[in-house]
């Protein structure tokens, strides 16, 4: 009599790995390189800065006026997002729609409560990070979905970037040169990159809310 191998189980976290690297190998493949022009919307908020500077636009150098307007706009943004990822998680009811919900109204909470929600966001971040790799089975049909991994992918690299900008990690240092001007100009960098970052996430929840419309939408068979 022959054992059968034991059945692994599909929480198993080899398993989770496994498919998550599937899912990455699945989303370079069928995305263009022109696709990925989301992840130079960082480096792009840093151009503007100099921009603003060599064409002495104030309320895209001058510290006071950047910080005054992108604080303003801000919460606006993460607001359009939170509202489009809800209204997709409503129709749809998928998981995925649900976790940036969350995540946009996490962000929302942040820039309405800056120094209180310091802690609290990243708590809930890794909150989301724990449902999505243990929740992966039933998310990686729509992050796969073409368009989609993508832009969540790049969306996710341009709040990182944003964060490394707010560490001042382009700073000059170790001996090595940093970003012309950082000293003065970082609370101008890490402003724009971040309003960057709020609009590469309403860019994810407007494709996330057209693919799941279109593939909700009922096929109409030829007579």
């Amino acid at each position: 009599m022959h054992s059968s191998p034991a059945q692994q189980s599909p929480d198993d976290p080899s398993n989770l790995s496994a498919m998550c690297i599937d899912s990455l190998k699945t989303v370079w493949r069928q995305s263009h390189w022109s696709q990925w022009w989301m992840i130079t919307l960082g480096p792009l908020a840093i151009a503007i800065v100099y921009l603003g500077r060599a064409l002495d636009w104030p309320y895209l150098y001058l510290e006071t006026q950047v910080k005054t307007t992108q604080e303003f706009i801000a919460m606006p943004l993460v607001g359009i997002a939170l509202l489009l990822f809800f209204i997709t998680a409503l129709s749809s009811g998928k998981l995925i729609a649900w976790l940036l919900a969350l995540l946009s109204a996490n962000f929302l909470w942040r820039e309405w409560n800056q120094l209180g929600a310091r802690h609290g966001v990243y708590v809930i971040i890794a909150l989301i990070a724990f449902i999505w790799i243990k929740k992966y089975k039933d998310i990686v049909a729509d992050f796969n979905r073409p368009g989609i991994g993508v832009a969540i992918i790049s969306s996710g690299w341009t709040y990182f970037f944003s964060q490394l900008i707010s560490k001042r990690i382009f700073k000059a240092q170790l001996g090595l040169p940093g970003l012309l001007d950082e000293a003065i100009l970082h609370v101008q960098f890490e402003e724009l990159s971040e309003t960057v970052a709020h609009i590469s996430l309403i860019i994810v929840a407007l494709r996330l809310y057209f693919a799941l419309k279109n593939a909700n939408a009922p096929q109409l068979n030829p007579s």
